[in-house]
């Protein structure tokens, strides 16, 4: 397995891999928060700004903690420091909301608008980091630990249904709508 010769030559640096691998993680599923989107549901946008309000931080101490050890082993991260002292990243994942009362052309009415104002550039700096990081330990095989991680997920299957469940579900779905047009049909025609 190719993840045991990445253990082998990069022992020390365990910690330092598993906080970028993680910081990383964390940071896609923050890419998929920040992307400009319009909803309309006043809880579901609330949702996703606390997480991505939760996401931020914790990418960054991923980052740090894997940068901390790396100094600590001797290894120089002068490029991540470049990125980390820019300002941006201290301003946090949402940098503003914006309420305003129904504007003419909204999908609703007699409600307020919200517009969410994400740190884009917070997210590219946390990408940018990550892979300083990863250049700084050219002994790591990260796309060994890729592709075993992806050998993993498709061992392990979706974490959906099994088909059988979902052609059943699907049956029965069809036959309960046949039988409401049926009867809608008849009680129609009994009139």
């Amino acid at each position: 397995m190719q993840t045991e010769s990445y253990r082998s030559n990069a022992d020390d640096y365990t910690a330092a891999v598993a906080s970028i691998r993680t910081a990383q993680a964390l940071n896609e599923r923050l890419g998929v928060l920040v992307r400009a989107r319009e909803t309309y549901d006043d809880e579901r946008l609330s949702l996703e700004l606390g997480e991505a309000r939760q996401l931020y931080p914790t990418i960054w101490t991923h980052l740090d903690d894997a940068r901390n050890e790396l100094v600590r082993r001797g290894v120089p991260v002068v490029q991540y420091d470049g990125i980390r002292a820019n300002d941006v990243i201290d301003a946090g994942a949402i940098l503003g909301v914006e309420v305003a009362a129904d504007r003419v052309g909204l999908a609703f009415t007699g409600g307020v608008a919200k517009t969410a104002h994400l740190n884009t550039q917070g997210h590219t700096l946390a990408t940018h980091a990550a892979n300083a990081l990863r250049a700084a330990l050219p002994s790591v095989d990260w796309e060994a630990l890729e592709r075993a991680d992806a050998e993993q997920l498709a061992a392990f299957g979706s974490l959906g249904p099994p088909l059988w469940k979902k052609v059943l579900f699907y049956a029965i779905a069809g036959v309960l709508v046949a039988a409401a047009v049926a009867m809608f049909v008849f009680y129609k025609l009994g009139r």
